[in-house]
Order: structure tokens, then sequence, then C-alpha cells
């Protein structure tokens, strides 16, 4: 197993690269990073999330499993940028984690924050990606590549031969991420 962390900026994006119990090669994509993670339009250069993605699509791999832990623009940017300029980006994914406000409300059966939901320019920073949560889901919905399925602690998944046990986040971290757009507009 090899864990490579991507140079990312200021943001998160790694790899983790195995072989499953079939010998076959496997890879999670955790985070993407800044835009400049997958390529770097200021200065005309591929970053190395583009670099990792070529190989996987060179040795004909997927990214088996694609987890965006949170909506940080220093963890989503990478991935729209990615999905942006790759027009074949989803049929390299396979499953995808992500937990999407409005995923969130239905699982709860709560009211659904219409900050989470709507693209909000209003939160462009370089800390919330709201408009950029937006964005992602609906590219997963549309290309069919998302179960839908909220991950929280307490979870264990066998995936790809892996056993993987969630940390974080728990039921009221999940429930606050539906206040936080309208708290953070007053």
């Amino acid at each position: 197993m090899k864990v490579k962390f991507l140079k990312a900026s200021k943001g998160d994006c790694f790899i983790i690269s195995f072989k499953d119990e079939n010998n076959m090669n496997r890879n999670i994509l955790i985070d993407g990073g800044m835009e400049e993670t997958y390529y770097d339009s200021v200065n005309n250069r591929d970053g190395e999330l583009k670099l990792e993605i070529e190989r996987i699509r060179k040795d004909n791999e997927k990214v088996d499993l694609l987890i965006l832990t949170h909506i940080d623009n220093d963890h989503i940017l990478g991935l729209l940028n990615w999905i942006k300029l790759d027009s074949e980006a989803y049929k390299l994914i396979g499953k995808v984690w992500f937990n999407s406000g409005r995923l969130i409300a239905e699982t709860f059966k709560l009211h659904s924050n219409e900050d989470l939901n709507r693209t909000l320019k209003v939160f462009k920073t370089a800390e919330t990606g709201i408009s950029e949560a937006v964005d992602f889901e609906k590219y997963l919905l549309d290309n069919q590549i998302w179960e839908r399925k909220l991950i929280r602690k307490g979870m264990t998944f066998s995936e790809l031969g892996v056993k993987i046990e969630i940390l974080t986040p728990e039921k009221k971290q999940l429930k606050r991420l539906l206040g936080l757009a309208k708290q953070n507009r007053t």
C-alpha cells in the first residue's frame, strides 16, 4: 500500500494506491486541494493531481473511491478543476463519498438549508465552498456516480479489500452544517 500526499497549495489531497485481494491495482483519492492541484492556469503547469489522474488512465485503472471530506475550497477546488477540464473524468470514478447539505437534510428528515442547495456567491471565499459543493453534487448526479449515502462516525466499510472505519463527522456536526450558511450570512 502506498499513500501519496499531493502538492495541494494550502489544501489537502492524497491518494492511496494498493493491490486488492485479486491482485488488481486500486486507488482511493481523498480530497482535491486547491485548483492548481489539478492544473495551475497562472503558470500553465499540470498539478500533481492531474499527473496522478493521467497515470491512472494510462495504467487502465480507476479512482475506485473518491472521498470529499468536507466542502472547504482547499479540499474541493482541485476536484472541480479536474471535472471541468477533463470531459471524461466521470468514467474514471467508481464510488463517491460526499455529504452534501441536501443529503444531510434528507437523511435526518430536517428542513434543508436553502443556502446549501443553490449556488450562492455570497460565500465565495478561500474557506467555504458552498456554491462549489452544489456544483460538485450536480456533476455527481448528472453522471450517476454517487450512491447518495451519508457517511458518518461509527460506520465501517469493507471496500476494495480494505476495511475503512469512519471517525468523524458525528450526527451533531452534520446537523450543524445545515445552519452554517445562514450563520455566515448574518
